[in-house]
């Protein structure tokens, strides 16, 4: 059911277009600030830490103030849709609330209060984004946007990891810019949104995009080996296309793929490649080390047991102890527990899970029900559902979204923002100017912006 007047809705934009729009420019800026301050300093350079760690700060308290500004100023220009937004932020917001509150019997409070900082900073980008995501051109160009830093930021990972190899960028030790989870991630995850928005669109930059970022997201994926980032993506990208791919696209896929299996027979007869290439994926785990999912096993027996000495209430955010440290992989301190679920149940205990599933499954059911009136733009409930299953498959072995601020974290609640924003004028958001992300393939409007 649409919660707000479509006509109210189109008339506040025809008002407050300009300054809306200079406000959703605003927003992307801080966007960017917070994927930049997820890089950290490589370890064989001390004089950079101080460095990054100023950065970081500075990113994050320029993030809050200017997106509690953003919003600000957009509650003031449309107050009705403000309290319709409002109502469905309201569980994630009690979250948020919580964590910062779980500061009082954390064993580590400046890292509760650091990091619970970091998730309000997430939570006022999707208020923000919701405020002012309103038409199919909002969502163009926050997806160009997104996409941009994404490849961009995959790009320098690809250049100072190959200029400056002595860093350790991509790699398991995490001595670089980033670790291998952190680039597999970001660019596995660029990959498939670049995918979506080829296949989902008539967009004219996911076509020039596709060429050019491709080869940059691919190098990174491949380079960081991240078994579950290469999985997830291949397989989500595989569903997409046998989903909503045309025929001729179908039929080029299958066709690529015998071309490259025949010449890779021709080249390789006896599978030498495969096995050097299942060797390099291997990361020199044992069969029995990969069996454990790399030792996973043994972390959430030991984040089991730690979730059991406090049930309730959780250790304080992004803590999984009550001392602080826990022992595992002959190293003590504030491990996370490699998944989403359990670094939240641990952390923030059954409260904290609670407040969590509802302010994820609140706006993701209002959603599903309202954008079902509009039953020609399945494609964009397919859309956001392929995203978010990135996220839930990732949040398996990783934190996720319960993590700190990374490329992932923005560009989720960037669309989870979206989500909620187009549940409140559906009709505004997908039917406005003949709307270029849902069924079919309407003709292309004219615009540099596209």
């Amino acid at each position: 059911m649409n919660t707000l007047s479509d006509d109210q809705d189109l008339t506040s934009r025809a008002q407050f277009g300009a300054p809306l729009g200079l406000l959703f420019w605003v927003c992307m800026g801080c966007g960017a600030l917070l994927m930049l301050s997820g890089f950290r300093a490589p370890e064989d350079y001390d004089g950079l830490a101080p460095v990054f760690a100023r950065f970081k700060v500075i990113a994050r308290m320029v993030a809050i103030l200017t997106l509690s500004g953003v919003i600000f100023l957009s509650v003031k220009a449309d107050p009705q849709r403000a309290f319709k937004v409002a109502k469905l932020f309201l569980p994630i917001g009690l979250f948020c609330g919580y964590a910062i509150c779980s500061t009082a019997w954390s064993a580590l409070k400046a890292e509760t209060l650091g990091q619970a900082g970091s998730l309000a900073t997430l939570v006022l980008l999707a208020l923000a984004t919701s405020m002012l995501v309103r038409t199919p051109d909002d969502f163009r160009n926050l997806m160009a946007g997104l996409m941009a830093l994404l490849v961009g930021i995959s790009l320098i990972l690809l250049v100072t990891g190959l200029l400056v190899p002595a860093t350790g960028h991509m790699t398991r030790n995490g001595e670089g810019l980033g670790h291998a989870t952190y680039s597999g991630s970001t660019a596995a995850l660029a990959a498939l949104v670049l995918i979506l928005c080829s296949l989902f669109s008539n967009w004219r930059w996911p076509t020039r995009v596709l060429f050019a970022g491709m080869p940059v997201l691919g190098a990174v994926i491949i380079l960081s080996a991240n078994r579950l980032s290469m999985a997830i993506t291949l397989s989500l990208i595989g569903l997409a296309i046998i989903l909503f791919g045309s025929r001729t696209v179908i039929a080029g896929v299958m066709i690529s793929i015998g071309v490259l299996g025949t010449m890779f027979l021709l080249v390789d007869p006896d599978f030498s490649t495969l096995q050097d290439s299942l060797d390099y994926l291997s990361r020199d785990q044992s069969s029995e080390e990969i069996g454990s999912l790399s030792g996973r096993s043994d972390m959430w027996e030991i984040m089991w047991n730690s979730f059991l000495e406090s049930p309730i209430l959780g250790h304080g955010y992004f803590v999984t102890s009550s001392t602080g440290e826990l022992y595992m992989w002959y190293s003590s301190k504030n491990w996370t527990a490699h998944n989403a679920a359990l670094q939240a149940l641990v952390t923030t205990g059954i409260v904290g899970i609670v407040l969590l599933s509802l302010g994820l499954a609140i706006p993701a059911g209002a959603f599903a029900m309202s954008s079902a009136t509009h039953g020609s733009h399945r494609r964009m409930k397919w859309f956001v559902s392929l995203i978010f299953a990135w996220y839930a498959l990732w949040g398996i072995l990783n934190e996720s979204i319960m993590g700190p601020v990374q490329p992932e974290s923005v560009v989720f609640f960037a669309i989870f923002g979206t989500m909620i924003g187009a549940t409140i004028s559906p009709a505004a958001f997908f039917e406005s100017h003949q709307s270029s992300l849902g069924a079919g393939r309407p003709a292309e409007s004219t615009g540099a912006s596209q």
